[in-house]
C-alpha cells in the first residue's frame, strides 16, 4: 500500500525547515504525537552532505485491542532510520517493529522543495507499506497507514509551534 501526504509551511525556506527537521528537540516534541507514548533519539550522525537519525519510538494506540491481545502486548517498539542528504533535500526512512521484522516493511522519502518565489517549504512524505500475513495484511496495512497519515498531520501542526 502506498500513502503520499502533503504539507506546505508558506513561513520558513527550505533551509530553516530542515535545519528544524535535524533538531533532537524536534524530534523528542514528536513524542506527543497521536499514537506515541516515547520518542528518542539513539543516533545523530553528520554524514556531510546530510545526517543520519535513528529513533526509537514506543508506540502504543496503532495497533488495534484485538491484534495487541494476539501479539501479546501493549504497543510497538519501532526503530526508525533516516538518511537525509541536503543536496537533494530528500530524506529516505526505514521503519522496523519490534515484533513480525519479517513481516512487515515500511519505507519512504520524505521530499522537501520550494513553495515557490516568495519562500515556503513544500513537504512531501510517501510511505509504502507491505504486511504479510495471511488474513490481516490488508486490515494492518490500511491502519498503519491511517495512524502515519495522522500522526504526519499533528507533526505539520508541531513543526509551526
Amino acid at each position: 500500500m502506498r500513502l503520499k501526504v502533503i504539507h506546505t509551511f508558506p513561513e520558513v525556506d527550505v533551509g530553516e525547515f530542515e535545519d528544524l527537521l535535524e533538531t533532537e528537540a524536534f524530534h523528542e516534541q514528536l513524542s506527543r504525537l497521536p499514537n506515541i507514548a516515547k520518542r528518542t533519539m539513539v543516533e545523530n550522525i553528520d554524514l556531510g552532505h546530510g545526517k543520519r537519525h535513528t529513533m526509537v519510538v514506543f508506540e502504543t494506540k496503532a495497533i488495534p485491542e484485538n491484534v495487541r491481545k494476539i501479539l501479546g502486548g501493549e504497543g510497538v517498539i519501532l526503530t526508525e532510520e533516516m538518511d537525509f542528504n541536503r543536496n537533494t533535500h530528500v530524506h529516505h526512512m526505514k521503519v522496523t517493529p519490534s515484533l513480525l521484522k519479517d513481516r512487515v516493511k515500511c519505507e519512504g522519502q520524505y521530499i522537501g522543495e520550494p513553495l515557490g518565489p516568495d519562500g515556503g517549504v513544500k513537504r512531501t512524505v510517501i510511505l509504502d507499506v507491505k504486511v504479510k500475513i495471511l488474513g490481516m495484511g490488508k486490515i494492518l496495512e490500511r491502519v498503519i497507514a491511517r495512524d502515519f497519515e495522522k500522526n504526519s498531520r499533528a507533526e505539520e501542526r508541531l513543526s509551526r509551534e
